[in-house]
């Protein structure tokens, strides 16, 4: 038996691209998919496509509620983000990210998982990233001396999402399968900030962009 992972996959580009590149590089498939789901205007689009890389290569996924952080934003952050904020990014107000990595977090140490992945990137990077990450995963066994510790992983935190996107266009990922916008609608809008970002991130790769966007 090899050691047992978790993956937090949003549906997103960079989320995607690590579950097939640790599929492509693991014998061991014993790999859960932890997906998220808070009440978002692109949730429906982001998990459906999480979900599809899951059932497509057979990997075992469990879905966590956590639209209750909507309600402790309320009166504090404007509407707009408490509706749009994205699991994999870091926003200006504050991103509900490490809500998200903790309730992971959580969830391993009741399932006895080893390590967690989560797919940030070098854009996503702030000055005590690696810090937290290796805290959050000790913070159980800081209250329960029994409790079992999880290594987070960010495999991707020194790649720009350019290379994000090279690297999963050598192990064959179709990231018209992925979902990166802000927006609820059928196709990317084009315009926010998450699309501009997947825009530019495309054009410095050289890998053509085969996303539908509006404009």
């Amino acid at each position: 038996m090899g050691e047992r992972a978790a993956l937090l996959l949003s549906g997103g580009l960079d989320s995607v691209v690590l579950l097939h590149d640790w599929l492509a590089t693991h014998e061991s498939k014993d790999l859960t998919a932890l997906i998220i789901e808070a009440g978002l205007l692109n949730e429906r689009y982001q998990t459906h496509f999480a979900k599809r890389h899951c059932l497509a290569n057979r990997v075992h996924h469990e879905v966590l509620d956590l639209r209750g952080i909507q309600k402790l934003m309320e009166g504090l952050v404007h509407p707009q983000f408490t509706a749009m904020d994205e699991w994999d990014s870091v926003q200006p107000h504050g991103s509900a990210l490490p809500v998200a990595i903790f309730a992971a977090v959580f969830r391993c140490h009741l399932e006895k998982i080893e390590t967690l992945l989560v797919g940030l990137t070098l854009e996503q990077r702030w000055p005590n990233t690696s810090k937290f990450l290796d805290h959050i995963g000790t913070a159980f066994s800081l209250y329960a001396e029994d409790a079992q510790n999880v290594r987070v992983s960010a495999p991707f935190l020194d790649m720009s999402k350019s290379e994000i996107i090279k690297r999963g266009s050598t192990i064959g990922v179709d990231f018209r399968e992925t979902w990166s916008c802000y927006m609820g609608d059928h196709k990317h809008c084009g315009r926010c900030s998450s699309c501009i970002d997947r825009k530019t991130a495309f054009a410095a790769s050289g890998i053509e962009d085969t996303t539908d966007y509006q404009s």
